[in-house]
């Protein structure tokens, strides 16, 4: 069983991934979509709410990219 879990990966890991992909593709929106989703799913995870954080910044929503980097 230690092993399985090991192997798992979370919901928001599997998000946060997804997101990478996305801003790797080129689509900052569907990024910051992903890693709020993330964020969301897994609160206590501070790589999740930086991540959609400076997302945001980069898409110029300075305002909005503050919120999750305050928590």
């Amino acid at each position: 069983s230690d092993a399985k879990a090991l192997g798992s990966v979370s919901a928001g890991v599997n998000l946060l991934r997804q997101g990478d992909k996305a801003l790797h593709d080129g689509d900052l929106l569907q990024a910051a979509q992903r890693y709020a989703r993330a964020a969301l799913t897994e609160p206590n995870e501070p790589l999740h709410r930086l991540a959609v954080g400076v997302t945001l910044a980069e898409l110029r929503k300075t305002g909005d990219a503050l919120l999750p980097l305050r928590n």
